[in-house]
């Protein structure tokens, strides 16, 4: 399976091995050449990265195979950077989480030069900051990242990571004690619980990519996997394949937008959205 955005193309193989998935991606990049050779395209050997996904505990000789083309040599990553996010081998996203709240510490401090609870920006201006730059940076690709293998929101733990940089946002545009408890200074600066808000973007995105093609694609792909990997493994055909943590989610958004049809006049559904905070995460308030 191929995907990629303008000049950023990825190659995923799957197989019994890590030597088994390597060679079939030399075949692949093969292909890959000779479309370049017809159309006048040009690839760039020495920015190639591999990945080996695998949650094998300890280490494993199979998942140190490299890829051998002509004269350049590729070795496994642990974590790799795929379309702005931050990927690694065991597809646990604690790079990723890490990376976001270093972006959110950085994206804090510029705001922290230019505002303060007595002198720069008034309330609004620095909520706008807020949520125009801090929160996007940080919150960057959360729709993937940002959901449970079941479906559910971060764990507490991860989660409490990113808050406290929202919660020195809030102090800083509130010019809020510190004693004042998180909830309070959210409701006076009316923006969202990072959980609500990174759930919401969630559903939005499942909502909006539901029909697309590519996520028709994807989804035949995960069925074929199943499929070979149950006949490779002699499972029963009476073992259904678990739901992945987007179609859980796709699932609650039309529970959710169903509710809200049967609730509130459809004149009145846009504003209802917007109110609970379904937006887009990279629009203004």
């Amino acid at each position: 399976m191929a995907f990629g955005f303008v000049d950023d193309t990825n190659l995923v193989v799957w197989g019994r091995s890590a030597r088994e998935n390597c060679y079939t991606l030399e075949l692949a990049h093969g292909k890959c050449l000779a479309w370049a050779k017809r159309y006048g395209a040009e690839f760039a050997p020495e920015k190639y990265q591999l990945i080996h996904f695998s949650r094998k505990r300890g280490s494993s000789e199979d998942l140190k195979e490299k890829i051998v083309l002509e004269d350049i040599t590729i070795n496994p990553r642990s974590e790799i950077k795929v379309l702005g996010v931050l990927v690694d081998s065991r597809l646990r996203w604690g790079p990723q989480l890490a990376n976001a709240v270093q972006k959110g510490e950085v994206a804090i401090n510029a705001l922290s030069r230019i505002t303060s609870s007595i002198w720069g920006p008034s309330v609004r201006s620095s909520r706008l900051l807020y949520t125009a730059i801090v929160r996007p940076t940080m919150l960057y690709g959360s729709q993937v990242w940002g959901i449970r293998p079941n479906g559910g929101s971060l764990v507490k733990s991860l989660l409490g990571k990113l808050e406290k940089v929202q919660n020195k946002s809030l102090r800083r545009i509130t010019g809020g004690y510190k004693r004042i408890p998180r909830a309070i200074l959210e409701r006076e600066a009316e923006i969202l619980p990072l959980d609500l808000y990174i759930q919401a973007g969630i559903f939005r995105y499942g909502a909006i990519t539901e029909h697309k093609p590519v996520t028709t694609e994807i989804l035949r792909h995960i069925n074929l996997m199943w499929d070979l990997f149950s006949r490779s493994y002699k499972r029963r055909a009476t073992v259904t394949r678990k739901a992945t943590a987007m179609e859980h989610n796709r699932h609650e958004a039309r529970s959710k937008m169903e509710e809200l049809n049967t609730t509130v006049r459809p004149r009145n559904l846009i504003s209802q959205l917007q109110g609970s905070g379904i937006r887009n995460q990279d629009s203004r308030p």
